[in-house]
């Protein structure tokens, strides 16, 4: 049975399902961190399509970067002593020792699998479900953008769900010293998971204010002289990943496709011509910050085309898509070609998700759940 096409045509079911009972009303308050005066969407459909996708992200046998993720769990064992001597190296210890201690519980790698899967569609789930103004839209968004990624880079999605819940919750808006510590603090954390968190933590923080604020501007401003003077754009990657896996990874052969930086592109094209088109328009805090974060996004996409593991940063940015796309949206179009809209980007994203998944060849053919004879 070919699980991930059975998985994604369920749970775009469930996503369009999620919707079915009640009425969308716009927020008359743009500081609202809620958007809907009304919940709009239907709570058990909401759980099955998050349910399906993770039934597949937990019980893979092996796709992509997981056969690397079993063997380094089989290798480390119910052994702390095997977290700092380097049997495994180059990978952050923190990641290692999860691995040690969940190794205590059981030696089956699919414990490892389960576990990282769980947290990382249910943090991904809590910020769609807080800040979403469209849910069977962000769903639909979701399973095309998000969930291939949560089978590869395991360590990487899995710290990406967490940061963003966190900034969306204690960054986004008002802040305090006390929150901006705490936020710090579980970041820094988070690194010895994966350090490349590290390279995001600036750019949460730039990201507040207006939309499209001077900290944006300055950054692609700065992303077009990296794109222009090749020296300077190795140097920066050099310096951004210093400390990290990806440090001496430069390699300006591999690129990312144009077919992915046009879908990336999108939602920053909606974007800039709400913003320019209701100049007057008030977006609160959480919506511009988020807003911010989606053009960060893009940045990274664009940088990918000189190297693509600029690509691989994108992941810390990409579920802000799935809000920021339902809100522009609502605004730009009127009732009447709203839905329209809507049906004409979800055809695009799930056209070009099915195209990638093509591309993957075998992986997907042959892919298995563990327990599969």
């Amino acid at each position: 049975m070919n699980w991930i096409y059975l998985a994604f045509l369920v749970s775009l079911v469930f996503a369009i399902l999620s919707e079915n009972r009640v009425r969308f009303v716009l927020s008359t308050s743009p500081s609202s961190p809620f958007h809907a005066k009304h919940r709009n969407y239907s709570r058990p459909f909401v759980f099955l399509f998050f349910a399906v996708l993770l039934f597949v992200v937990a019980c893979r046998e092996g796709f992509i970067d997981t056969p690397d993720y079993i063997y380094m769990y089989k290798q480390i064992g119910p052994r702390i002593e095997n977290v700092f001597n380097e049997t495994v190296p180059r990978v952050e210890k923190g990641y290692l020792l999860i691995t040690a201690l969940l190794n205590m519980i059981s030696t089956d790698p699919q414990i490892l699998l389960i576990t990282f899967g769980t947290i990382t569609i249910f943090f991904f789930s809590l910020v769609i479900v807080r800040y979403s103004e469209k849910m069977s839209f962000s769903l639909i968004l979701f399973v095309c953008n998000l969930w291939i990624s949560c089978m590869n880079g395991l360590r990487q999605i899995f710290v990406a769900s967490i940061i963003s819940f966190l900034g969306a919750l204690l960054i986004s808006a008002k802040t305090t010293k006390r929150k901006i510590i705490l936020f710090v603090a579980l970041a820094l954390l988070l690194s010895t998971i994966h350090t490349s968190i590290l390279l995001v933590i600036p750019f949460y923080f730039m990201a507040k204010g207006k939309f499209l604020n001077k900290w944006v501007v300055a950054g692609y401003l700065f992303g077009l002289l990296l794109l222009m003077f090749p020296p300077l754009y190795e140097f920066a990657f050099k310096t951004f990943t210093s400390g990290t896996s990806y440090a001496n990874m430069i390699d300006s052969e591999s690129t990312m496709g144009a077919l992915r930086l046009l879908i990336s592109a999108a939602p920053v094209v909606l974007c800039l011509i709400y913003r320019f088109s209701q100049k007057n328009a008030e977006i609160a805090d959480t919506d511009a910050w988020m807003m911010n974060l989606m053009l960060f996004g893009f940045l990274f996409s664009l940088l990918s085309l000189k190297m693509v593991y600029f690509a691989r940063m994108r992941m810390y940015f990409n579920i802000f898509s799935t809000i920021t796309l339902p809100y522009v949206v609502n605004r730009l179009f009127s009732k009447k070609y709203r839905n329209v809209m809507i049906w004409i980007i979800n055809f695009l994203y799930i056209a070009v998700f099915i195209y990638q998944l093509g591309a993957y060849g075998d992986e997907v053919t042959n892919f298995r759940l563990f327990f599969e004879v």
